[in-house]
């Protein structure tokens, strides 16, 4: 019988990290293409950056200091907030004769504040997660490989 103490894996992950990594990025990538796109449950683009941007971070999250994570938590919780009371966009459903219509209402400076905050938000995440070796290796860095 193996007596397991918790300090080091059986086997890596590094692969199975390295293609969820990869899935998130390619996710990011096709979000960032329009912010204000809807999905079809009615979510804007700007909201799953952000939602996909905290997978992002929760893959790291564990190898964070107490620091870190009060750095990127703070990205966080400003950008929630913001979100949750004071959207840049929001949907506008009018009944009409033939139907229902829909209008977007956009205030462009909450859209550019909002957008410059995910960005420093992804910024931070992707630094303090090569720090921790969650990327490819730089040369003077060991990596997931």
């Amino acid at each position: 019988m193996v007596d397991y103490k918790g300090a080091e894996s059986l086997w890596n992950e590094a692969t199975f990290k390295s293609a969820r990594l990869n899935s998130v990025q390619e996710v990011l990538n096709d979000l960032r293409l329009e912010p204000l796109g809807v999905t079809s449950n009615g979510k804007f683009s700007y909201e799953l950056i952000f939602s996909t941007l905290n997978v992002l971070y929760h893959e790291g999250y564990s190898k964070y200091s107490t620091a870190e994570r009060r750095e990127v938590d703070h990205y966080m919780n400003a950008i929630e907030e913001i979100i949750r009371t004071k959207p840049p966009a929001k949907m506008i459903i009018k009944d009409q004769i033939a139907g229902k219509s829909s209008q977007i209402q956009v205030s462009n400076e909450k859209l550019n504040a909002l957008l410059f905050l995910l960005r420093e938000f992804e910024r931070k995440i992707k630094h303090y997660n090569d720090k921790h070796g969650l990327t490819t290796s730089n040369k003077e860095h060991s990596g997931l490989f």
